[in-house]
Protein backbone atom coordinates (compact mmCIF):
# COMPACT_ATOMS: atom_id res chain seq x y z
CA UNK A 1 0.00 0.00 0.00
CA UNK A 2 1.45 3.95 -0.69
CA UNK A 3 2.38 5.53 2.10
CA UNK A 4 1.11 9.26 3.29
CA UNK A 5 3.84 12.23 4.14
CA UNK A 6 3.70 10.86 7.52
CA UNK A 7 5.29 7.68 6.78
CA UNK A 8 1.75 5.66 7.37
CA UNK A 9 0.35 3.18 5.14
CA UNK A 10 -2.30 4.69 2.75
CA UNK A 11 -5.11 2.57 1.43
CA UNK A 12 -5.00 3.05 -2.25
CA UNK A 13 -8.93 4.12 -3.74
CA UNK A 14 -9.98 0.46 -4.28
CA UNK A 15 -8.48 -0.84 -1.12
CA UNK A 16 -10.50 1.96 0.70
CA UNK A 17 -13.30 1.02 -1.39
CA UNK A 18 -12.91 -2.74 0.38
CA UNK A 19 -12.27 -1.44 3.73
CA UNK A 20 -15.99 0.87 3.87
CA UNK A 21 -17.36 -2.47 2.71
CA UNK A 22 -16.10 -4.44 4.99
CA UNK A 23 -16.97 -2.20 8.17
CA UNK A 24 -20.69 -1.72 6.73
CA UNK A 25 -21.17 -5.26 6.42
CA UNK A 26 -19.96 -5.38 10.13
CA UNK A 27 -22.09 -3.21 11.32
CA UNK A 28 -24.91 -5.08 9.92
CA UNK A 29 -24.33 -7.96 11.35
CA UNK A 30 -24.28 -6.61 14.61
CA UNK A 31 -27.01 -4.85 14.78
CA UNK A 32 -28.98 -7.73 12.44
CA UNK A 33 -27.73 -10.80 14.26
CA UNK A 34 -26.28 -12.20 10.75
CA UNK A 35 -23.03 -14.17 9.94
CA UNK A 36 -19.85 -11.85 10.20
CA UNK A 37 -18.79 -11.30 6.71
CA UNK A 38 -16.67 -13.89 5.17
CA UNK A 39 -13.33 -11.36 4.53
CA UNK A 40 -12.89 -10.93 7.84
CA UNK A 41 -11.75 -13.79 9.34
CA UNK A 42 -8.87 -14.54 6.79
CA UNK A 43 -7.79 -10.50 7.23
CA UNK A 44 -6.98 -11.21 10.84
CA UNK A 45 -5.48 -14.61 10.31
CA UNK A 46 -3.26 -12.65 7.73
CA UNK A 47 -2.64 -10.05 10.09
CA UNK A 48 -1.82 -13.08 12.71
CA UNK A 49 0.48 -14.55 10.42
CA UNK A 50 2.43 -10.87 9.36
CA UNK A 51 3.07 -9.65 13.18
CA UNK A 52 2.29 -12.83 15.77
CA UNK A 53 0.43 -10.01 17.41
CA UNK A 54 -1.94 -11.81 19.61
CA UNK A 55 -3.85 -8.57 20.70
CA UNK A 56 -7.25 -9.38 22.45
CA UNK A 57 -9.17 -7.50 20.20
CA UNK A 58 -8.09 -9.83 16.84
CA UNK A 59 -8.85 -12.45 19.01
CA UNK A 60 -12.49 -11.30 19.80
CA UNK A 61 -12.52 -10.99 16.22
CA UNK A 62 -11.67 -14.60 15.61
CA UNK A 63 -13.78 -15.95 18.46
CA UNK A 64 -16.82 -13.87 17.23
CA UNK A 65 -16.24 -14.63 13.49
CA UNK A 66 -16.51 -18.05 14.68
CA UNK A 67 -19.04 -18.40 16.98
CA UNK A 68 -21.15 -16.28 15.06
CA UNK A 69 -20.96 -18.28 12.26
CA UNK A 70 -21.74 -21.62 14.04
CA UNK A 71 -24.83 -19.65 15.59
CA UNK A 72 -26.15 -19.03 12.79
CA UNK A 73 -25.33 -21.64 10.74
CA UNK A 74 -26.94 -24.39 13.15
CA UNK A 75 -23.73 -25.91 14.00
CA UNK A 76 -23.34 -28.61 16.21
CA UNK A 77 -20.03 -27.84 17.11
CA UNK A 78 -19.54 -26.07 20.68
CA UNK A 79 -19.07 -22.01 20.91
CA UNK A 80 -15.43 -21.07 22.12
CA UNK A 81 -15.12 -20.75 25.63
CA UNK A 82 -13.57 -18.04 27.35
CA UNK A 83 -10.66 -19.51 28.79
CA UNK A 84 -9.03 -23.53 28.37
CA UNK A 85 -11.23 -25.57 27.43
CA UNK A 86 -10.35 -29.11 28.44
CA UNK A 87 -12.87 -30.91 26.31
CA UNK A 88 -12.55 -29.31 23.10
CA UNK A 89 -10.78 -31.58 20.82
CA UNK A 90 -10.85 -29.87 17.39
CA UNK A 91 -7.72 -30.05 15.74
CA UNK A 92 -7.10 -26.81 15.15
CA UNK A 93 -7.70 -25.71 18.80
CA UNK A 94 -5.65 -28.88 20.08
CA UNK A 95 -2.29 -28.19 17.92
CA UNK A 96 -2.78 -24.30 19.16
CA UNK A 97 -2.38 -25.72 22.18
CA UNK A 98 0.39 -28.34 21.44
CA UNK A 99 2.82 -25.76 19.78
CA UNK A 100 2.21 -23.30 23.25
CA UNK A 101 3.74 -26.78 25.04
CA UNK A 102 6.30 -26.87 23.33
CA UNK A 103 7.20 -23.27 23.09
CA UNK A 104 6.97 -23.35 27.33
CA UNK A 105 9.64 -26.77 27.07
CA UNK A 106 12.22 -24.52 24.82
CA UNK A 107 11.64 -21.82 26.88
CA UNK A 108 12.39 -23.82 30.29
CA UNK A 109 15.36 -25.29 28.25
CA UNK A 110 17.09 -22.06 28.22
CA UNK A 111 16.18 -21.08 31.58
CA UNK A 112 16.05 -17.14 32.65
CA UNK A 113 19.44 -16.61 30.79
CA UNK A 114 17.84 -16.92 27.45
CA UNK A 115 14.36 -15.37 28.20
CA UNK A 116 14.36 -12.47 25.07
CA UNK A 117 15.86 -14.79 22.56
CA UNK A 118 13.44 -15.58 19.65
CA UNK A 119 11.24 -18.79 20.03
CA UNK A 120 9.37 -21.42 17.69
CA UNK A 121 6.78 -18.88 17.52
CA UNK A 122 9.05 -16.43 15.94
CA UNK A 123 9.73 -19.00 13.24
CA UNK A 124 7.03 -21.66 12.88
CA UNK A 125 3.64 -19.99 14.13
CA UNK A 126 2.84 -18.83 10.94
CA UNK A 127 3.47 -21.58 8.97
CA UNK A 128 2.31 -24.77 11.82
CA UNK A 129 -1.09 -22.49 11.69
CA UNK A 130 -1.75 -23.23 8.20
CA UNK A 131 0.32 -26.49 7.19
CA UNK A 132 0.93 -28.37 10.48
CA UNK A 133 1.57 -31.37 9.05
CA UNK A 134 4.93 -29.13 7.57
CA UNK A 135 6.10 -28.32 10.78
CA UNK A 136 4.91 -30.50 13.89
CA UNK A 137 7.09 -33.43 13.19
CA UNK A 138 10.59 -31.44 13.26
CA UNK A 139 9.17 -29.21 16.23
CA UNK A 140 8.93 -32.41 17.99
CA UNK A 141 12.28 -33.82 17.11
CA UNK A 142 13.60 -30.06 18.52
CA UNK A 143 11.33 -30.52 21.49
CA UNK A 144 13.18 -34.17 22.39
CA UNK A 145 16.28 -31.93 22.89
CA UNK A 146 15.14 -29.07 24.65
CA UNK A 147 13.13 -31.50 27.22
CA UNK A 148 16.72 -33.20 28.15
CA UNK A 149 18.02 -29.97 28.93
CA UNK A 150 15.34 -29.04 30.62
CA UNK A 151 15.22 -32.28 32.68
CA UNK A 152 18.92 -31.72 33.88
CA UNK A 153 18.49 -27.82 34.61
CA UNK A 154 14.54 -27.90 36.13
CA UNK A 155 13.92 -31.90 36.54
CA UNK A 156 10.57 -31.02 38.46
CA UNK A 157 8.72 -28.66 36.30
CA UNK A 158 10.32 -30.31 33.25
CA UNK A 159 8.99 -33.80 33.30
CA UNK A 160 5.47 -32.13 34.59
CA UNK A 161 5.37 -29.92 30.89
CA UNK A 162 6.60 -33.08 29.32
CA UNK A 163 3.56 -35.19 30.39
CA UNK A 164 1.02 -32.31 29.50
CA UNK A 165 2.63 -32.46 25.91
CA UNK A 166 2.42 -36.46 25.56
CA UNK A 167 -1.05 -36.05 26.46
CA UNK A 168 -2.10 -33.65 24.33
CA UNK A 169 -0.24 -35.76 21.51
CA UNK A 170 -1.86 -38.84 22.25
CA UNK A 171 -5.19 -36.83 21.49
CA UNK A 172 -4.12 -36.10 17.78
CA UNK A 173 -5.13 -38.54 15.34
CA UNK A 174 -2.76 -36.92 12.74
CA UNK A 175 -1.05 -33.88 11.63
CA UNK A 176 -3.35 -32.60 8.73
CA UNK A 177 -1.83 -31.09 5.62
CA UNK A 178 -3.76 -27.91 5.79
CA UNK A 179 -6.34 -26.07 8.41
CA UNK A 180 -8.98 -24.58 7.22
CA UNK A 181 -9.53 -20.72 8.12
CA UNK A 182 -11.93 -21.57 10.47
CA UNK A 183 -9.78 -24.38 12.40
CA UNK A 184 -6.76 -21.49 12.00
CA UNK A 185 -8.29 -19.52 14.04
CA UNK A 186 -8.75 -22.19 16.62
CA UNK A 187 -5.05 -22.91 16.20
CA UNK A 188 -4.35 -19.24 17.80
CA UNK A 189 -7.26 -19.26 20.69
CA UNK A 190 -5.68 -22.68 21.60
CA UNK A 191 -2.00 -21.02 21.72
CA UNK A 192 -3.83 -18.03 23.48
CA UNK A 193 -5.97 -20.02 26.28
CA UNK A 194 -3.30 -22.55 27.08
CA UNK A 195 -0.49 -20.18 28.16
CA UNK A 196 -3.53 -17.75 30.14
CA UNK A 197 -3.74 -20.80 31.59
CA UNK A 198 -0.21 -21.20 32.28
CA UNK A 199 0.57 -17.94 33.77
CA UNK A 200 -2.75 -18.01 35.48
CA UNK A 201 -1.27 -21.20 37.78
CA UNK A 202 1.94 -19.30 38.21
CA UNK A 203 0.11 -16.57 39.80
CA UNK A 204 -1.80 -19.02 41.83
CA UNK A 205 1.25 -20.82 42.90
CA UNK A 206 2.87 -17.16 43.58
CA UNK A 207 -0.21 -16.49 45.73
CA UNK A 208 0.29 -19.24 47.99
CA UNK A 209 3.33 -19.37 48.39
CA UNK A 210 3.15 -15.70 49.65
CA UNK A 211 3.68 -15.04 53.07
CA UNK A 212 0.04 -14.15 55.21
CA UNK A 213 0.47 -10.71 56.51
CA UNK A 214 -2.93 -11.58 58.63
CA UNK A 215 -0.53 -14.46 60.08
CA UNK A 216 2.82 -12.98 60.75
CA UNK A 217 4.18 -10.88 64.08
Amino acid sequence: MPKGKDGRTRADASEQKKLDKLRGDLVRAVLTGLDYPQSLLPIVLNRFRNDRRLTPARLGLVKGCINRHRRTAGSLEPEITMGLDERNSEPGYLLGRLFALLENMQQLSRGSAGRDQPTIRDRFMSAASVTPRSVFPYLLDLENAHERKAKRDRPGIAHAAARDIGKLVDRIADFQSQLSPEQQGLFFIGYHHQRQSRFAGRAADSADNAPDKNMED
